[in-house]
């Protein structure tokens, strides 16, 4: 049951970063496009 536990642990420490990291490149990916866009389509 212990070891049981534990796997259930990691499982659930590796979904926590996937699902953070995906959060922050969800986030961060439109702050990118944004700054790296050409000024004439921002003004337009």
């Amino acid at each position: 049951m212990f070891k049981s536990s534990i796997k259930e642990m990691m499982v659930a420490a590796v979904a926590a970063i996937v699902l953070t990291s995906t959060a922050v490149g969800a986030a961060v990916g439109p702050a990118r496009a944004v700054e790296t866009a050409p000024a004439a389509t921002l003004v337009a």
